[in-house]
Parts: C-alpha cells; sequence; structure tokens
C-alpha cells in the first residue's frame, strides 16, 4: 500500500565554492514569502498555457519542477481554481515523461480533492 502523500518540508543544502547554502523546499520558499506578508503575484507563476511549449525531454523534465513549485505557492495563497490547472499540467508533463509509475491511479485525485485542507498535502 502506498504511503499518504506529504509536502515535501526539507532543506537542501547546495555546496558552491568550499560553503554551504539551504536551499528550501518549494512549499517552505512559498510558505516563507506569504509568512512576510509579500503579495500574491501571479505573474510569478508559469503560465500553464506555455506547458505545450515544452517539447524536449530536459525541458518538461524542468518545468515539472517549476509548476510543482507553482503549486505550492499557489496553494500557499489558497488560489484553488488556478492550482488545478496547474496539477493538470502536472499531470500531463508525468504521462508525457512516463512517470506514471511513480504516482498511482488515485494520486492526482486526492491531491485535487485535498487542495483546500493544505495540511493534508
Amino acid at each position: 500500500m502506498r504511503e499518504q502523500f506529504k509536502s515535501d518540508t526539507l532543506s537542501l543544502l547546495i555546496n558552491y565554492d568550499g560553503s554551504l547554502f539551504p536551499l528550501p523546499s518549494p512549499y517552505q520558499a512559498a510558505y516563507l514569502i506569504k509568512k512576510h506578508n509579500i503579495p500574491f503575484n501571479e505573474k510569478l507563476a508559469n503560465p500553464v498555457d506555455k506547458a505545450k511549449d515544452h517539447t524536449t525531454v530536459f525541458k518538461k523534465a524542468l518545468n515539472f519542477g517549476v509548476y510543482g513549485t507553482d503549486l505550492s505557492y499557489l496553494n500557499v495563497y489558497n488560489r484553488t481554481h488556478q492550482s488545478i490547472s496547474y496539477l493538470a499540467v502536472l499531470k500531463k508533463i508525468s504521462e508525457d515523461l512516463n512517470l506514471t509509475s511513480a504516482f498511482d491511479a488515485n494520486f492526482f485525485s486526492n491531491f485535487e480533492k485535498n487542495l483546500d485542507g493544505r495540511d493534508s498535502l
């Protein structure tokens, strides 16, 4: 049986020129932006209509991460309607990248059902 999906809240450490820098998870970054009362800016999210322009495996894989980060950003700001569009794009890209085995049949539907329950994500 598959474990329930949990938000990635772990930071990564990046080693650059002998120095370590923490890199927050997409959810942590979005949460910190909101916590500091920075207003929502729709222009920060990669438009879903640009998904069709990502034609190579590299661009699709890169933008899978971008749209996932955008989904966290939208979710933190309670943009449920927009989040559903981003979730649909992520599902399509996961199919294009043949990542469907990484997600069971209920993953995306459960995610969509829990968009209003941010703690469940």
